[in-house]
């Protein structure tokens, strides 16, 4: 077996996730976690329909795709400043919430699902 390489991987650049209606989530991720929307770049690697947003350095990226597209354990993770009211606002904009058993470090976690049912893993100190 040969050596293992030298890590060339800086980081994360952006997580994208299928979305069915780009609007009603981008409603979602802007209520719920406060997200502003970037420029979206046209490199024609994207979907012709979908949004940007900045997260801290990184980006995400809603992706539109058909209702009914093939789903899996996609996810991604958040660290909270705060959790207060994400249950309520996840709810109201047609999410849904459920505690989850808390990791080393991180007291409160959560999953929080987008209207299509995309995971979104939340923590917080």
């Amino acid at each position: 077996m040969p050596d293992s390489p030298t890590p060339i991987a800086l980081g994360f650049h952006h997580v994208a996730i299928n979305v069915s209606d780009v609007p009603r989530a981008i409603l979602f991720y802007e209520s719920v976690f406060g997200l502003r929307q970037m420029e979206r770049e046209n490199s024609g690697a994207s979907t012709p329909t979908g949004a940007w947003f900045a997260v801290g350095s990184l980006q995400l990226h809603l992706q539109g795709r058909p209702p009914g597209a093939a789903k899996s354990d996609q996810h991604f993770a958040l660290e909270l400043t705060s959790h207060t009211g994400l249950a309520e606002r996840a709810a109201a904009c047609g999410g849904r919430f459920e505690t989850a058993r808390p990791l080393p470090g991180y007291p409160f976690r959560a999953n929080v699902y987008d209207p299509d049912g995309n995971r979104i893993e939340v923590l917080a100190r």
